[in-house]
């Protein structure tokens, strides 16, 4: 056995038994990590909200093999500004279901992790839908290049939807022209289109479920 002490951010929580809670969270050094707390639904003293989904914490576990005992959290940043505002907190509700779903026990990335943390700070400080969808869009973009699934050849995309030829935001991303993406003024639309087009070219080789549509309002 040895302690543990590591930061990480809340992707999911479940309710079970009398008071009980099933936490997911997403670290730096031990990847993403699940863990039973007892009793925190009832308790007046631990403090519940450090376990929030869309929060980052402070944890210290016991490591048993490869289980963990939770000991103390508490929090770094509950990301109180994405969460007062409607589009945002869609946003960061959809960051962190990728993580959950692209991430795999026992799989640690360093900078996976900040890449997440990073993008939940860019939320917290801006306001415009547009930005912030760009900011998702980045996000996906940084992910796949990190697991290795990039791919900046045209035609690679083309196999999975024609119509990735005649996008230019993919193109320019594909080409790294990111600072040329950033001073543009995109429509909404536009980027949700790319967005749609890059989970589309991500589930194909992960095999995963990404729907940002699920998520926006209006």
């Amino acid at each position: 056995m040895k302690e543990i002490k590591c930061e990480g951010i809340v992707l999911s929580k479940t309710e079970y038994g009398d008071g009980d809670l099933y936490v997911t969270i997403f670290t730096e050094n031990e990847g993403k990590i699940s863990f039973n707390v007892k009793g925190i639904r009832k308790s007046k003293t631990r403090e519940q909200s450090a376990v929030d989904i869309l929060t980052c914490s402070n944890f210290i576990f016991i490591k048993k093999n490869e289980n963990y005992s939770i000991r103390k959290f508490e929090t770094v940043n509950s990301y109180s500004v994405i969460k007062s505002d409607i589009d945002r907190i869609s946003m960061g509700l959809y960051i962190i279901s990728v993580v959950n779903k692209l991430s795999h026990d026992g799989s640690i990335s360093s900078k996976n992790y900040e890449l997440l943390k990073k993008t939940l700070d860019y939320f917290e400080k801006k306001n415009k839908k547009e930005e912030n969808l760009l900011c998702v869009l980045y996000f996906l973009y940084k992910w796949s290049e990190y697991e290795g699934i990039f791919a900046d050849e045209i035609d690679e995309w083309i196999k999975i939807d024609s119509e990735a030829k005649n996008n230019i935001i993919l193109n320019e991303l594909l080409n790294k022209k990111i600072k040329k993406i950033l001073e543009k003024n995109y429509l909404e639309y536009d980027i949700i289109k790319t967005i749609v087009l890059y989970e589309k070219y991500i589930n194909y080789h992960c095999e995963g479920t990404l729907n940002i549509k699920n998520f926006l309002l209006g």
